[in-house]
């Protein structure tokens, strides 16, 4: 039980706290409005929700549309949303514990209780907020109330209960959240194979319970100071201020998740200077970096398409295209962001060095990508026969598309014209519509390889 002075010592601290903020968005707002831009503003805003209000009633029968999803697929919403707590573990320890909280544990107040005091405020905002949005749903949308109490319940009982093991997680290295990632993403595609998604909840609720009394103990085994230091950032870095002042809060350089202790051993050796060695070695330094933006964007791809194929065979299609897409373009905006660092740009580099070593990287993680789609197609649909043409279709295509990526950013970093390539755009047309229709007919990815015939040079060519 938490003792009254200690809550009265914690909402203090919050009032002081709010203060602070008030002050400083006080001087935000006095910096970038005047009354007449205010009264401007004001009617922007209200011309601005009647319009939303217009645009909202002319999608009512793609409300329904989603209110009939979410009757048919779920129980599926508790693994997506049980995945978004562990994603974010990465990065964030759910509970907002600051340096002013740890400070205040070292006066006479129970450092465990200061703890559930956050805790509960956190719980009492989400209720709140979920509150908010589904009367905003009940009274904008058709969506009946049933489904918005199903699904508004869900994600409140699952923040509640997913609070302490992502607590407990971010302590952690990276191995077990990729494990808690990957078990929940086959419990996922063993409920919808084996067909048990009634009693898929109820069992997730009974684990998540016996998980708490697990957890107890390791609520206070914590790395206290990087906690209140990852905290910090969150509750100061305050959007609105940093544009209006165009000051900008960086948080301290974080090794990436890979970064173990093996890894910082191996990285106090000398450093090569063999050219190839020094290209990978960089790189390998900053996909570390890197990491969670990487993992995050490798969760989005499978996670489109694992949900597009449980709605409609020809859907997954469209998401393994996707998928492909948001890869490409997650490369090249990854190489691109190298050449931010001040040591890259002021020294010459060999591009056709530099990009050799990344494609070496964005190889390896696109076969481990092609191999997991390769599985869910295997589960999921009925073409195991075609299985290796449609894995080498789709790779040859992600191939293709990569390469084209890599060019395009080459061509922005060398300050290039760039010309318009129909020939390029057609092309990548008449690929996505054979992925739209690959999954329910795969003969059409052998038409998929006779359109890149005109371009198995270009595959051979290097990238610059």
């Amino acid at each position: 039980m938490i003792h009254a002075p200690t809550v009265s010592a914690y909402l203090d601290l919050k009032k002081n706290r709010w203060k602070k903020k008030k002050t400083i968005y006080k001087l935000a707002l006095n910096v970038s409005l005047d009354v007449t831009i205010s009264i401007y503003l004001s009617l922007f805003l209200i011309m601005g929700l009647f319009i939303i209000y217009d645009t909202l009633q002319q999608y009512q029968e793609q409300f329904l549309l989603v209110g009939q999803m979410v009757d048919a697929y779920g129980p599926n919403l508790m693994l997506v949303f049980l995945v978004r707590y562990v994603s974010g573990s990465f990065t964030r320890p759910g509970v907002l514990f600051s340096s002013a909280e740890l400070q205040l544990s070292l006066l006479p107040y129970s450092l465990k209780q200061l703890w559930f005091c956050v805790v509960v405020e956190k719980w009492l905002k989400f209720t709140a907020l979920c509150t908010v949005v589904a009367l905003f749903v009940f009274v904008l949308t058709p969506v009946s109330g049933q489904t918005i109490l199903y699904v508004v319940g869900l994600m409140w009982v699952t923040h509640v209960l997913m609070t302490l093991p992502q607590w407990v997680l971010y302590q952690q290295g990276w191995i077990p959240k990729v494990i808690s990632i990957v078990a929940i993403i086959i419990i996922g595609l063993l409920s919808t194979i084996l067909k048990f998604s009634l009693i898929l909840i109820p069992v997730l609720l009974i684990a998540l319970v016996g998980v708490q009394f697990v957890l107890q103990q390791w609520i206070l085994i914590a790395n206290w100071l990087k906690i209140a230091e990852t905290n910090d950032f969150i509750i100061w870095n305050m959007w609105f201020v940093n544009r209006m002042s165009k000051m900008e809060i960086k948080p301290k350089r974080q090794y990436g998740i890979l970064q173990s202790k093996r890894k910082k051993k191996e990285q106090a050796q000398p450093f090569p200077y063999e050219t190839d060695d020094v290209y990978k070695k960089m790189w390998r330094i900053f996909f570390d970096e890197k990491m969670e933006y990487v993992i995050q964007t490798i969760g989005l791809v499978l996670a489109l398409s694992i949900v597009l194929g449980v709605m409609r065979d020809w859907l997954m299609g469209v998401g393994i295209g996707l998928s492909i897409f948001i890869f490409g373009v997650m490369a090249k905006s990854l190489f691109l962001a190298n050449f931010t660092e001040k040591l890259v740009i002021s020294l010459p580099w060999d591009f056709r060095a530099w990009t050799s070593s990344f494609l070496t990287y964005v190889g390896a993680v696109g076969l481990i990508l092609l191999l997991f789609i390769g599985n869910v197609l295997y589960w999921m649909l009925e073409v195991r026969l075609w299985l290796p043409v449609l894995l080498l279709f789709y790779g040859a295509v992600a191939v293709y598309f990569v390469s084209d990526q890599m060019k395009e950013a080459i061509r922005m970093l060398s300050k290039q014209n760039k010309m318009p390539n129909y020939v390029d755009g057609g092309l990548l047309t008449l690929l996505f519509l054979a992925f739209l229709g690959s999954t329910v007919y795969p003969w059409l990815s052998i038409l998929g390889f006779v359109g890149l015939i005109p371009v198995i040079k270009r595959f051979t060519e290097k990238v610059v």
